[in-house]
């Protein structure tokens, strides 16, 4: 129950709620006390939120009395203070008072269940494809969202992300490779790129490059599908087999 949450909250000591029942303090059928300050309007569309809601063992003897005889009866025998605490502090109950009440109490219940951000790439929260090296096709005009690379996950999103943390994870488990592929070309026919893929310290005027690691420079300024076929031809000089890598795009 909601209500009970925001009562004991993270105390220790606790009230026992399971014989309490929801109290709607402004009642769910109006007297004519009540029908003076609140319209029939107000009445349907604020009674069951929260900022009129609280818990109680006095339900039928509260009902649907005035707000002065149901704080009244609170005030002196209720235990409930956190739910109650603004309501016996107030002359009338009124729509702005439910409104404030229901403010703070969503705070309360806030902090309560806050959860800290979720940085697990292996959990997707959008409804995404799951694509190979082999779908080049696919790929054009896609935003990826994560990637996997020998069973583990990583988020990436954008492909330029995509290939420097690929990169940067083979590099980790064996730098000699990288350091074989400076200044390497692959032929026209395997990826349409005039600059070396790999190389040592740029001139002051070359763009579309990232460091990888001390000097070496990764040329980026790539295509969607250009990306997948240079990670595919560094897999082969890894002995990387494709199958242990996938991308997840988002749907379109």
């Amino acid at each position: 129950m909601t209500v009970s949450d925001i009562e004991n909250n993270d105390f220790k000591e606790k009230i026992d709620t399971d014989n309490l029942t929801i109290e709607h303090i402004m009642p769910q059928t109006l007297s004519n006390s009540w029908k003076q300050i609140i319209s029939d309007e107000e009445h349907d569309k604020y009674v069951h939120t929260l900022g009129n809601l609280s818990i109680t063992g006095y339900n039928s003897e509260l009902s649907n009395k005035s707000f002065k005889e149901k704080k009244k009866l609170i005030k002196e025998n209720s235990k409930i203070q956190i739910l109650n605490q603004d309501v016996i502090n107030q002359d009338s109950w009124t729509i702005n008072n439910i409104k404030k009440r229901a403010i703070r109490l969503s705070r309360i219940l806030l902090n309560k269940y806050y959860l800290s951000r979720i940085t697990d790439p292996s959990i997707e929260f959008e409804l995404v494809d799951k694509l190979s090296l082999s779908d080049l096709q696919r790929i054009k005009g896609r935003k990826p969202v994560s990637f996997t690379l020998q069973g583990a996950n990583y988020t990436a999103k954008t492909f330029k992300q995509l290939l420097i943390e690929v990169v940067q994870l083979l590099d980790q488990d064996n730098p000699k490779i990288l350091d074989s592929l400076i200044g390497f070309r692959f032929s026209e026919r395997d990826i349409s790129v005039q600059n070396p893929l790999i190389g040592r310290l740029p001139s002051s005027n070359q763009s579309g490059i990232s460091e990888i690691r001390d000097g070496i420079y990764l040329y980026t300024h790539l295509s969607a599908v250009n990306i997948l076929k240079e990670l595919k031809l560094l897999f082969k000089f890894y002995n990387i087999s494709e199958k242990d890598f996938t991308i997840s795009v988002r749907k379109q």
